[in-house]
């Protein structure tokens, strides 16, 4: 599903261009803990001199996001949980954090979807999609408009939460 496709995107895109305007920002202090956890296991000059924690910041977060070698991938999925963590890796503690269930899509019961439930539900829906080659019976053209406003919504959302959060770091 396209819809799908921009929010995995947007993902990657956002944790990379947050950890370069952070990091160029940030006191070594104000690191995140989990950042800081990954960056102690470097060695001082690597830490200190060449390339330097904020790089080495930088690097991880674009590895975790659109991998790197040939062996590492990036995000598998842009799952609630794998968008938590690799946002948080940029600096941001919950990227769902205020935003109201309403945007969740009109199809989804209410009372059984959350934002991010809603989230899970579509990568869900595109895997079927892509692992079978099949579309469900069930998925009608409402829907699909459903998900793409849904999807916006949630980028601008997500966006808002973030910007705020990167910036109480600083």
């Amino acid at each position: 599903m396209f819809a799908y496709g921009v929010w995995e995107n947007y993902v990657e895109q956002l944790a990379i261009e947050l950890c370069k305007q952070l990091s160029n920002e940030i006191l070594a202090d104000l690191v995140p803990s989990e950042v800081r956890k990954i960056l102690e296991k470097k060695n001082a000059w690597e830490l200190t001199i060449s390339p330097g924690w904020r790089n080495l910041w930088c690097d991880l977060v674009n590895e975790k996001a659109v991998g790197g070698d040939s062996d590492k991938f990036g995000m598998n999925t842009a799952r609630a949980g794998s968008v938590r963590y690799l946002l948080s890796l940029a600096g941001v503690q919950d990227p769902f954090q205020g935003i109201d269930d309403n945007i969740v899509p009109a199809h989804l019961d209410p009372k059984l979807y959350k934002v991010t439930s809603a989230l899970d539900e579509l990568v869900t829906l595109r895997g079927e999609i892509v692992h079978t080659g099949k579309v469900p019976d069930s998925l009608s053209k409402g829907h699909v408009s459903n998900w793409r406003n849904y999807v916006e919504k949630l980028i601008s959302e997500v966006d808002s939460a973030s910007l705020k959060q990167c910036k109480a770091l600083l």
